[in-house]
This record gives C-alpha cells, structure tokens and sequence, in this order.
C-alpha cells in the first residue's frame, strides 16, 4: 500500500474497467488494451480534427493516471 487514497483507487480500477479482485496481471491488460484504443496517435495519423486527437489525449491521460494509481496502490 501506499498514500493513495481509498476513493482515488476505485477511480482507477473502474476506469480501467476491473475490479479489487482482479490479479495485476488483468488490471495490466485492461490498461494496455485501453491505452491503444485511446493512443492520441492513432487518430493524429489518420487526418481527424485537432478536437478528436484533443479528446483522444485526455482519455489517454485519465487512463494513464488511474494505471499509475493502480500500480502504486498494488506496488506492481
């Protein structure tokens, strides 16, 4: 355990799509398998607008945030 609150870390994990009971080895999937469908690069190549690689940034930046949480909840 670490300083992350309680509350910060249910955030994480509903964010990425698991739960407390998932092993860090599913919760490290979740995150990948989210971090590519929101990797701002993958709209920046493909011509969208500066909006959708804008929303794609932030999605990737919550999602980065709450593995970050996650792992230094676990200390994975």
């Amino acid at each position: 355990g670490s300083d992350v609150p309680d509350s910060a870390y249910t955030d994480a994990l509903e964010t990425l799509g698991v739960s407390e009971l998932s092993s860090d080895r599913e919760v490290k999937k979740a995150y990948m398998r989210l971090a590519q469908r929101y990797h701002p690069d993958k709209v920046r190549n493909r011509g969208f607008s500066e909006d959708v690689i804008k929303l794609y940034q932030r999605k990737f930046g919550i999602i980065t945030d709450a593995w970050n949480t996650v792992r230094e909840k676990r200390g994975i």
